[in-house]
């Protein structure tokens, strides 16, 4: 079922600049980032997620669009998209670039069996997405070991609850001026 907020969004999603790659659609909601230079690096990175075997190719199947926005972090949205930072598309190289995707696309492959990212089973799904992104990281020859085992140290500082959440958000919105009546109809 399509919830009200699910189709608002998805029509003002339609005001912003987009593209296809792929054959998924991509929004520039950060609408300062060179967009040809954001869609040669998603393509590279989509490359790379999809040459890397079966298993990622079936997660690269579950993204239905990539939001290109202006936070600094990565979610994976109820809308079947995935939100990859602006900065992040040309920070990092295109290896760790897919394996955000890949650890965002597992998000959408959990979702999609009806288990909901919250609560008691957040931390268990954050621990299965990282090591869907490590994984991938491993079969990178000569650095992806190292990779992965500074991504999986990453889990001793959980990053997933509610509190971190809401201060991430509240950076978000500082960073991008939104006036306090805004931010109220913002999520949390």
């Amino acid at each position: 079922m399509i919830t009200i907020s699910r189709w608002i969004g998805a029509a003002v999603l339609r005001f912003f600049p987009s593209r296809t790659t792929h054959g998924i659609r991509v929004v520039f909601i950060d609408l300062d980032v060179d967009r040809s230079s954001s869609i040669t690096r998603l393509q590279h990175a989509i490359d790379a997620m999809r040459s890397a075997g079966l298993e990622y190719d079936s997660l690269f199947r579950r993204i239905r669009q990539i939001i290109v926005w202006p936070g600094r972090f990565h979610y994976a949205g109820n809308d079947g998209g995935i939100r990859v930072s602006s900065h992040d598309v040309f920070a990092v190289d295109d290896v760790v670039l897919a394996s955000v995707l890949v650890h965002e696309a597992m998000h959408l492959r959990i979702a999609a069996r009806g288990i909901v990212c919250e609560g008691a089973n957040q931390e268990r799904i954050e621990r299965l997405c990282v090591a869907m992104q490590a994984r991938f990281l491993r079969l990178t020859p000569d650095t992806g070991e190292a990779m992965a085992q500074a991504l999986e140290a990453k889990l001793a500082t959980p990053w997933w609850t509610p509190e971190k959440r809401a201060a991430r958000m509240k950076r978000l919105y500082d960073d991008l001026h939104f006036p306090r009546w805004v931010r109220k109809l913002m999520p949390r």
